[in-house]
C-alpha cells in the first residue's frame, strides 16, 4: 500500500532519527528532482517531514534539510498546571528543557507553541489528502527519545493532536510512535534517562488500543482554547495505533549507520507503504493487549568500507607503479645519455671509425666543415671558430641525445678536427727552414746576440727564436754593413756593402711577413684546441650532473618501491579481509566475504544491480549469503526484555532495505529464482519459516528488523526494575538507582490523567503539597531546578 505518510521527529533524538529516515527513503528537498537516491518504487511526494524542538542549534545540526522544522518558544513562566509540582522559572526561547516532561507539556500549550505546532500538523496532514491512496489512509509516525523532556514529555500531547486534526478528516489516520530508549549505564544522567523513558512508556500505553485506560479521555488544555475553540482535547477512541521501543546506546545515538539500524522498521513501513504487520497482539498469537514492540536490526551487506579502501588502495598502488616506471625509464635515459657522453670523451677523434653508439652524422658533419674549411683564408682572415660551430649545429642535434648539449658536442669534433689540419699546416710552413737558414747565412751576427744574451743557442720555439735571436741579428748586421758603406772610400766596395745591408734587410722582411703568417696559424691552432678543451670540459660537467641526477632519481624510486611495497601488504590485507566474513555489533552487522577479490573493479558494482549478478559473475558465493543472513536472524534477540525475565515474546521479522551502493542505480537485492539460487532460497525459508514481511532489499546490503511481542512493562530491562519498585509500597526506586526516588518519578509524570486512579492522586496530592511549600516559602525557590 502507498499511503501518504507524515514523519514528525520531536527534540534532538527524535531530530536525528527523522534524518534517518528522510536518508533511507531518499527524500530530499526538491522532491523527485535528478539527484533523487531513493529505492525505485517509492514516490517521495507521499512523504512530508517535521521537526520540532526547544532548541534551534539542534533543529539547525539535526534535522533534515527535507524537514519543516518548528522552534517552541519558552514555557508560561507563570503557569499552574495540575501536573506541575511548581510554575516553571522563565526559560529563554532556543535552549532545551534539561530533561524535564512536565515543562515540554506545558512549552507545547504554552503561547503560539501549540498554534504553530497544529499549524505544521495541519498543513502536513492536509496536504496528505491530496495524495494519490489517501482515502486508504494516512500513516503518521511520531519519532523521539524517550529519555529526554521534549521528546517523551510532548508525544502523547501530539498523539492526541495528531487524532484531533483526523477527527475533522474524512480519510482514516493511524498514528505509531518510535522511541528510543536510553543505555542502561549507572550514572545520574541515565537515571534521569531510564525515569523518563519509564514514565513515557506508561503514558502512550494509556493511548494504545486494549489498554487499561478507559475512554474518554480528556487532556485539559487551559490555554489551548484560541487555537482549538476549546480549553481541552477528548480522545473518545485511542488515538495511537501502535508503539514501537527500539534501546540506542551512546553510539547509536552519534553514528548514522547505527541510527539508520535503529529505525529500520520504520524505515520498512514508510517505504513500503504499510508493512505487512497487523500492529496487533493477535498477530503473534497473544492474548489481546496494548500494540507495543520491540524492535531490534541488523544488516547484512557486502563489506563496502573495505571495498572502497580496496579500490583506494589499488589506485594508489596503479598511481605508484606508473610513477615507478616513469622512473625506471628516466633512469634508463639517464644511464644512456651517460654511457653516450662517456663514448665521445673517451673516442679517438682522429680515429677513422665511429665510436660504437655514436650516429655517423655526430662526426661527419663536422669532419666535412673541417675538410672544406680554407686554411689560409682562416688564417688571413682570422674567422671566429663559432661561424664554423653554428654552421653544422642544426645537422648534428638531430643525432645528439635531448640530454645531452649539440654545441659543446659539435665544437669538440669541430675544434679537434681544426687543430689537426692546422697542425699539417705549421708543420709545413716555411717560416721555420727559412729562420733556419738565416740564422746560418748569418752565424757571425746570430752568435754576436747569443753572446749578448748570455745564450748558446736559439731558442727552439721558431716565433722565439725569430723575434729574440735572428731579427736583432739581421737588424745588427744590416746597420753595420750600411755604417762600413759609409765609410768606405772605395765606391765599388761601398755599393758591395750597401747591397749586402740591404739584403740583410730584406730577408728580416721576408721573415717578419712569414712570422705574422706562421704566429697567425699557430694562435688559430691554439683556439680550436682550446675550443675543444673547453667543449670536452663542458661535456664532463653535462656527465657529472646527469649522474648526480640519476642518483637522486635511483634514491627515490628505492623510496617509491618502498612505498609500493607497502601498499601491496595493505592491498593483501584487504583481499584477505574481504575473503572473510567479518561480524560486528554483537554479531547484528555481518559482511558477505567475496571471491576472486583481485579481478574485482568498480565497474563491475557500477553495472551490477543485485547480489545475485555479483553471484553470477562469481565474486559472491550464493550460500555465503544465505548463511549469513540466517545467522543473523538468530542474531536479533530480544532488544528490551531481560533475559531472565518470564516474558517469552514471539519475534516476527520484517525485511528492509538499505540505500543503494554508491557505484551505481539500486537493484533486487536476492532477484534468484528459485531454480538459480537453491540454496539461498532455503536458507531464506527456513530462517523466515513463520514468519511474515520478506520482501527483497534493494542494492548491496539487507537490512533485518526483528519485532517481539507482547512488551511486558515488568520485564523490560532496567525499566521493569523501575516499575516493580514503583509500584510496590514497601519499596523504593532508589533501590534500582541511588540518585532516584518516588518522588522524582512523580515530578516526570506529565499526564497523570493517563495513569491509574492511585498513581494520578498520589500525583495531585504531590502537586497540591508542593504548591503549599511554595506559598510558605519566603525564598520563593524552585524545587524542580535541583535536576
Amino acid at each position: 500500500m502507498n499511503r501518504p505518510t507524515v514523519v514528525v521527529g520531536i527534540g534532538a533524538g527524535g531530530a536525528r532519527m527523522l534524518a534517518a529516515v528522510a536518508d533511507r527513503v531518499g527524500a530530499v528537498a526538491d522532491g523527485n528532482g535528478s539527484d533523487w537516491t531513493g529505492e525505485a518504487d517509492i514516490d517521495p511526494d507521499r512523504f512530508s517531514f517535521i521537526a520540532v524542538d526547544t532548541d534551534e542549534g539542534d533543529l539547525g545540526t539535526e534535522a533534515p534539510a527535507v524537514a519543516e522544522t518548528v522552534t517552541l518558544g519558552p514555557p508560561d513562566a507563570n503557569a499552574e498546571r495540575s501536573y506541575l509540582a511548581a510554575p516553571p522559572s522563565a526559560t529563554e526561547s532556543g535552549t532545551g528543557l534539561r530533561r524535564r516532561r512536565a515543562l515540554a507539556r506545558l512549552a507545547l500549550e504554552s503561547g503560539g507553541n501549540l498554534a504553530a505546532v497544529r499549524s505544521a500538523l495541519d498543513t502536513a496532514i492536509g496536504g496528505a489528502t491530496a495524495v494519490e491512496n489517501a482515502e486508504d489512509g494516512i500513516d503518521v509516525w511520531l519519532l523521539a527519545g524517550l529519555g529526554g523532556g521534549i521528546g517523551g514529555g510532548s508525544l502523547p500531547l501530539l498523539t492526541a493532536l495528531v487524532a484531533d486534526i483526523a477527527d475533522e478528516l474524512r480519510f482514516p489516520v493511524s498514528t505509531y510512535a518510535f522511541g528510543s530508549l536510553p543505555s542502561s549505564t549507572d550514572d545520574a544522567t541515565s537515571a534521569i534517562h531510564a525515569r523518563n523513558a519509564y514514565v513515557t512508556v506508561r503514558e502512550l500505553q494509556a493511548l494504545l488500543p486494549g489498554s487499561e485506560t478507559a475512554s474518554p479521555i480528556e487532556l485539559e488544555l487551559p490555554l489551548a482554547e484560541a487555537v482549538l475553540g476549546r480549553p481541552a482535547i477528548t480522545l473518545d477512541e485511542p488515538p495511537l495505533a501502535g508503539l514501537f521501543l527500539a534501546p540506542v546506546d551512546d553510539e547509536g545515538r552519534v553514528t548514522p549507520v547505527e541510527r539508520a539500524a535503529a529505525t529500520t522498521a520504520v524505515g520498512h513501513a514508510l517505504t513500503n507503504g504499510r508493512p505487512d504487520l497487523a500492529f496487533d497482539n493477535a498477530t503473534f498469537g497473544q492474548e489481546p493487549g496494548p500494540p507495543v514492540y520491540g524492535v531490534t536490526a541488523g544488516r547484512v551487506t557486502l563489506p563496502v568500507d573495505d571495498l572502497d579502501r580496496l579500490f583506494d588502495v589499488r589506485s594508489d598502488r596503479l598511481a605508484v607503479t606508473d610513477q615507478l616506471d616513469d622512473l625506471e625509464d628516466r633512469i634508463d635515459g639517464l644511464d644512456a645519455d651517460i654511457d653516450w657522453l662517456s663514448t665521445i670523451l673517451d673516442a679517438d677523434l682522429g680515429g677513422e671509425r665511429v665510436p660504437d653508439g655514436i650516429a655517423d652524422a655526430v662526426f661527419h658533419y663536422p669532419e666535412r666543415r673541417v675538410e672544406d674549411a680554407d686554411i689560409d683564408a682562416l688564417a688571413r682572415d682570422r674567422v671566429d671558430l663559432q661561424t664554423h660551430i653554428d654552421s653544422v649545429v642544426s645537422e648534428v642535434g638531430r643525432a645528439v641525445p635531448k640530454r645531452v648539449p649539440t654545441r659543446p658536442v659539435v665544437a669538440l669534433v669541430l675544434g679537434h678536427g681544426l687543430a689537426e689540419r692546422l697542425d699539417e699546416a705549421v708543420d709545413s710552413h716555411p717560416f721555420p727552414a727559412t729562420l733556419n737558414e738565416t740564422a746560418s747565412e748569418y752565424g757571425d751576427a746570430v752568435d754576436a746576440v747569443l753572446a749578448e744574451r748570455g745564450e748558446e743557442g736559439l731558442p727552439s720555439e721558431p716565433l722565439g727564436a725569430w723575434r729574440q735571436v735572428v731579427k736583432p741579428a739581421l737588424s745588427n748586421e744590416a746597420e753595420s754593413l750600411s755604417a762600413g758603406a759609409e765609410d768606405r772610400l772605395n765606391p765599388i766596395a761601398s755599393r758591395r756593402l750597401r747591397k749586402q745591408a740591404e739584403a740583410a734587410n730584406g730577408r728580416a722582411a721576408e721573415l717578419e711577413d712569414l712570422a705574422d703568417a706562421f704566429a697567425t696559424l699557430t694562435a688559430v691552432r691554439e683556439a680550436a684546441r682550446e675550443r675543444a678543451d673547453e667543449a670536452r670540459e663542458q661535456l664532463r660537467e653535462r656527465r657529472d650532473e646527469l649522474e648526480r641526477e640519476r642518483d637522486t632519481v635511483r634514491r627515490k624510486r628505492d623510496s617509491m618501491s618502498e612505498s609500493r611495497r607497502e601498499i601491496t601488504r595493505r592491498r593483501d590485507d584487504l583481499r584477505e579481509r574481504l575473503s572473510h566474513p567479518r561480524v560486528t555489533e554483537g554479531g547484528r552487522h555481518r559482511r558477505v566475504p567475496l571471491t576472486n577479490v583481485a579481478d574485482l573493479i568498480p565497474e563491475t558494482l557500477s553495472f551490477a544491480n543485485s547480489l545475485a549478478e555479483l553471484v553470477a559473475e562469481g565474486f559472491v558465493d550464493e550460500s555465503d549469503i544465505a548463511t549469513e543472513l540466517a545467522t543473523l536472524v538468530a542474531a536479533l534477540s530480544d532488544p528490551v526484555h531481560d533475559p531472565d525475565g518470564d516474558a517469552a515474546p514471539e519475534s516476527r521479522l520484517v525485511m528492509a532495505t538499505a540505500r543503494e551502493n554508491r557505484w551505481g542505480p539500486a537493484g533486487d537485492l536476492l532477484a534468484l529464482a528459485p531454480e538459480d539460487g537453491p540454496d539461498v532460497q532455503a536458507a531464506l525459508a527456513e530462517a523466515f519459516d513463520d514468519r511474515i514481511g520478506v520482501d527483497d532489499g534493494r542494492g548491496f546490503a539487507v537490512d533485518l528488523a526483528g519485532l517481539y511481542a507482547p512488551v511486558s512493562l515488568p520485564e523490560l530491562r532496567t525499566l521493569g526494575a523501575i516499575h516493580e519498585a514503583f509500584e510496590d509500597p514497601a519499596r523504593s526506586v532508589s533501590e534500582v538507582f541511588g540518585d532516584l526516588d518516588d518522588a522524582a518519578v512523580r515530578d516526570a509524570i506529565a499526564y497523570p490523567e493517563l495513569l491509574p486512579e492511585g498513581t494520578q492522586g498520589a500525583k495531585q496530592r504531590e502537586v497540591a503539597d508542593a504548591i503549599a511549600d511554595i506559598e510558605m516559602d519566603s525564598d520563593n525557590s524552585r524545587p524542580f531546578d535541583r535536576d
